[in-house]
């Protein structure tokens, strides 16, 4: 649900591929790659890309195409003002833009902060400054000088980068447990309640709940993360209803459902004030919520919130969305629990139909549903005789 991937820093801004009516965004992605690129063109159609993101508050993604459009030097001190708790690419952005500058010391500064808020950011910088010194040779005075400062801000991390590299190339396993610890423990010495470390948290934390169901120590872990998302960020920020939403979900898997309900409910709190009512995290809550009440077998309560979730889905959705089947499946399942079999038959009739469409005959889906719809049949027929 919660995963905050984004575009963390210039280098990924690249492969962005979003329309926005006259194609400056594709232009410039496409132009910047090539080994003989037309500068014109990268500083027009970047510069126009930017100023459409600008346009939408988007102060991230402006700040890249700014940047690679060479024009952020317009822009900076208002960008500066616009930076958030959550920022991270912004930071490394308005970083390279005071060095470019020859303003060294802020640009030490939002490369400090770059550093504290993202979990591998010698890998970020060195593709940008590759980048920028390909674009922009007349400035590679001030951009050698920045990776000078860079590589002395980093100096005692540089142990980090082997490990990223090897955890690029394995699954999750006790090998990569013990690869994240080393990352943690480099961390907890130079980067301690940092966003930077609270990232290695969560990624060994998803190891151990998803791969090896090592609850207990997953949870330490999301609870570190979230202390620290309350300390730096604050309650209404997405990173910290990512960990609310990490915690409730071990909770209701360790069957205290009253505490996974109570961390659901500050989670919907967030999603309503920051996303609004109609938007599909806002009704994956409602969801996990439902699922929490089935569990506590308030059946009418799960029911009211598959509803609210389903009214959501299909407002966002076609028929034929994964979300909306399963919903109805989960609320024909609480209409079997309390002996509704009519109304749960309806519901995976619904669903079946929706998935016989979409897959055909012969898919696990479809005969999953079979499998509830043969014997809530059967039992819808003996209780009329």
């Amino acid at each position: 649900m919660w995963i905050l991937l984004g575009r963390l820093f210039l280098t990924i801004f690249l492969f962005s591929s979003l329309s926005f009516g006259e194609d400056f965004e594709r232009v410039c992605d496409e132009e910047v790659l090539k080994e003989d690129f037309n500068i014109t063109v990268v500083e027009d159609s970047c510069f126009k890309t930017a100023q459409k993101y600008e346009k939408e508050k988007d102060f991230d993604n402006a700040s890249g195409y700014y940047l690679i459009a060479n024009k952020i030097y317009l822009n900076i001190t208002k960008f500066a003002q616009n930076t958030s708790k959550e920022s991270i690419e912004l930071n490394s952005n308005l970083g390279h833009s005071y060095m470019i500058e020859g303003n060294y010391t802020e640009g030490e500064k939002y490369y400090q902060k770059f550093m504290q808020s993202y979990h591998n950011p010698n890998l970020a910088l060195q593709n940008d400054f590759k980048e920028l010194l390909k674009l922009y040779p007349q400035h590679s005075i001030q951009l050698h000088k920045a990776k000078k400062i860079w590589a002395k801000l980093y100096k005692q991390l540089h142990e980090l980068d082997k490990i990223y590299e090897k955890l690029d190339f394995i699954e999750p396993s006790e090998e990569a447990i013990t690869l994240l610890k080393r990352c943690i423990d480099i961390k907890e010495k130079h980067l301690p309640q940092t966003l930077s470390i609270s990232s290695d948290y969560e990624s060994l934390a998803i190891i151990l709940e998803e791969k090896f169901s090592r609850y207990d120590e997953a949870l330490i872990l999301y609870s570190k993360m979230l202390n620290i998302d309350l300390t730096l960020l604050g309650e209404e920020y997405f990173h910290t209803a990512t960990s609310y939403y990490n915690i409730a979900n071990i909770l209701n898997l360790q069957g205290h459902y009253h505490q996974a309900l109570y961390l659901y409910q500050k989670l919907l709190a967030i999603d309503l004030k920051l996303l609004g009512e109609n938007h599909s995290e806002t009704s994956s809550t409602y969801h996990n919520m439902a699922n929490v009440y089935v569990n506590l077998q308030e059946f009418d309560s799960a029911l009211e919130l598959y509803q609210k979730s389903l009214d959501i889905y299909t407002s966002l959705f076609d028929e034929e969305s994964e979300y909306i089947t399963a919903t109805y499946q989960q609320m024909a399942n609480v209409f079997s629990f309390k002996g509704e079999y009519d109304r749960a038959l309806n519901l995976y009739n619904k669903a079946l139909i929706i998935d016989l469409k979409k897959f055909g005959k012969y898919h696990t889906y479809v005969a999953s549903l079979y499998h509830n719809i043969i014997p809530t049949t059967i039992k819808g027929n003996i209780l009329k005789l």
